[in-house]
């Protein structure tokens, strides 16, 4: 449904998975990297970093979702890695909102897409919604719902959090949900 000006009206089920989604990551733990991608050298566990994953709003203010990712030290080359993790390179958010921004940028302009991700309570600004579609990374699978162009990750994680119930969530069934083999990431990094 589509209103005067042309934005689309926000589903309260779409808002509802979107927010789970997001939401559900808060302070899970990225551990797992098989070995040096830089050397293939033996690693060991070194620290976690914490990252913002999401920005929403919570009672009208802004909010970051974190996560934490261990960081490897490599005996071989010496270098610093991190884990298997919920980013792109190149961007500070995480997948399922790059993938959102570029999925709905595809089929409405940057500002708008900035407009109807603040309806679901997620904050991008429309500079952050044009980097994003521009630096495409794959082909993202979606599906519509409600009018709009939704990416699979986000909704699979939605999906899959909705369904734990509050269970704690690994860092590796976050990645599987989003559509990611956690040991098959080296095409991302």
């Amino acid at each position: 449904m589509v209103n005067m000006r042309g934005d689309p009206s926000i589903s309260p089920v779409v808002s509802e998975i979107v927010n789970a989604a997001l939401w559900g990551m808060e302070g899970i733990r990225f551990e797992n990297l098989d070995k040096c991608p830089y050397c293939k050298g033996k690693i060991r566990g070194y620290d976690f970093k914490k990252k913002h994953f999401a920005c929403v709003l919570s009672e009208g203010k802004p909010y970051y979702i974190d996560v934490a990712v261990k960081r490897f030290f490599c005996h071989e080359c010496g270098r610093l890695s991190y884990a298997y993790e919920p980013f792109y390179p190149g961007t500070r958010m995480g997948i399922p909102v790059v993938d959102l921004c570029v999925s709905l940028g595809s089929s409405m302009p940057f500002n708008r897409v900035s407009g109807v991700l603040k309806k679901m309570n997620v904050v991008v600004d429309r500079g952050t919604v044009r980097n994003y579609v521009n630096m495409q990374y794959h082909e993202e699978r979606c599906v519509d719902m409600f009018g709009l162009n939704l990416p699979f990750s986000i909704m699979n994680l939605g999906i899959k959090v909705i369904n734990k119930a509050g269970a704690p969530m690994s860092g590796d069934e976050a990645l599987v949900a989003m559509g990611f083999d956690p040991h098959k990431l080296k095409g991302l990094y």
